[in-house]
């Protein structure tokens, strides 16, 4: 079996935090909704309900996290002097012959965490890894040397 060259994982904060972010957005939502249906009704709004309710949305959220933290966990890039595999779940191998650039983007998320995504040429996505900037440099140093490895071949 072939060693990988280098390995490296997504951020676990950079893809927790827009998640947990959205979930308290809709949740806030169907807490409101709730209270509206409780206005429109003219009913009252007991406190046992408002626990429960505000409970259901904690449990949510942390089962949310869970699931994406154990997802994360199995999810790593390996990187290849031919390819770059990316395992997990959703396993993707890149070859390298198929690239000619990679480039480096980053949103808001990415600037707070100092995190990114590398676009290569072919539209593929490597998303919320640490150091984008480095790791982009990487990459077109294995394509600058994959033609050598070829004839070695």
């Amino acid at each position: 079996m072939e060693v990988p060259n280098y390995s490296t994982k997504q951020n676990l904060a950079r893809v927790l935090l827009p998640r947990i972010l959205t979930l308290l957005m809709l949740s806030l939502l169907l807490y409101v909704g709730i209270r509206i249906n409780f206005l429109v009704f003219n009913m009252e709004f007991p406190d046992p309900i408002n626990f429960i309710v505000i409970i259901l949305i904690m449990i949510l959220i942390a089962a949310d996290i869970f699931l994406t933290n154990m997802k994360n966990k199995e999810s790593k890039i390996y990187f290849f002097n031919d390819r770059i595999e990316i395992r997990g779940k959703d396993a993707t191998t890149i070859s390298l012959a198929t690239i000619t650039s990679a480039a480096v983007e980053k949103n808001v998320y990415d600037k707070m965490l100092n995190t990114g995504d590398i676009i290569l040429s072919d539209g593929q996505a490597i998303k919320s890894l640490n150091y984008p900037e480095r790791i982009s440099q990487y990459i077109m140093q294995l394509l600058r040397r994959a033609p050598e490895i070829k004839k070695k071949i």
